[in-house]
C-alpha cells in the first residue's frame, strides 16, 4: 500500500526531507529546463499514464514525481500542455467521486460479513487519491490566478499569437470545471474516508475554508 499523502500547506513543502512514512516528491524534474518539443512529450507521457492506468497510480512514486514536477512548472506549459494534464487529473478525479459511494456500500457489506480488511485498505487509497487530485488541481488554480493577475498588471500588449494560445487554453472556462469538481467532492462521504483514521489537518482546514 502507498505512503499516506499529508496534504501540505503548500507545493514545494512536497519536497522537504520528511522523516515519516509519508508520500512526497522524491525525484521531481525541473521542467522549465526541458527543451520545447521534450517537455511536451514529456506532458504526453504523464497524461497517457494518467488515462492508462488506474485512478489511483497518482499514489505510484514515479507517476507522483512527475504529476509534481508538471504541476510545480505549469507556468512554464504551453496552453495545449496545460489542457492535456488538467483534462486527465479533472477526469480521474470525476470517476474517483461516485466510486466513494459504492464504496460506502461495500463497506457496509462487508462489515456485515465481518471482513472488512480489504475495504480499509480500499478507504486508505481512496483518501490518497482524494487529498492527491485534489491537491495538484487547487495548486493549477493558484498558479494560473497568480499568472493572469501578474498579466492583467501589464500594460504590454500581447502579440496576435499569444491571444490566440490565451482563447486556446480558455482558462476561465477550465477554472469553473474545477472548482465545480473540488465543490462536488465535499459532498460525498467523507466521514467514511477520514472517520477511520486520524484526520488530516491540513485537508480539513481545506475544505473548512
Amino acid at each position: 500500500m502507498a505512503p499516506n499523502f499529508i496534504f501540505p500547506s503548500n507545493l514545494h513543502s512536497l519536497e522537504a526531507d520528511d522523516d515519516d512514512n509519508h508520500l512526497r516528491a522524491i525525484n521531481p524534474i525541473d521542467v522549465t529546463s526541458i527543451r520545447s518539443s521534450d517537455l511536451e512529450e514529456f506532458v504526453k507521457g504523464v497524461s497517457f499514464d494518467l488515462s492508462d492506468k488506474e485512478l489511483f497510480c497518482i499514489e505510484d512514486q514515479d507517476v507522483f514525481d512527475r504529476v509534481y514536477s508538471v504541476v510545480k512548472g505549469f507556468s512554464s506549459l504551453t496552453p495545449p500542455c496545460k489542457f492535456n494534464i488538467v483534462e486527465c487529473l479533472r477526469y480521474n478525479f470525476s470517476v474517483l467521486l461516485p466510486n466513494v459511494d459504492s464504496l460506502s456500500r461495500a463497506s457496509q457489506s462487508h462489515e456485515d460479513d465481518g471482513d472488512n480488511a480489504l475495504v480499509v485498505d480500499r478507504i486508505a487509497s481512496h483518501r490518497n487519491a482524494l487529498k492527491i487530485y485534489t491537491f495538484f488541481l487547487v495548486q493549477i488554480v493558484l498558479i494560473e490566478e497568480s499568472n493572469n493577475g501578474a498579466n492583467n498588471t501589464s500594460k504590454v500588449a500581447a502579440s496576435g499569437r499569444k491571444k490566440q494560445l490565451l482563447n486556446a487554453w480558455s482558462w476561465e472556462a477550465q477554472r469553473g470545471k474545477i472548482l465545480n469538481l473540488i465543490a462536488n467532492s465535499l459532498e460525498i462521504n467523507l466521514s467514511l474516508l477520514f472517520g477511520l483514521t486520524d484526520p488530516d489537518e491540513n485537508y480539513l482546514s481545506f475544505i473548512a475554508k
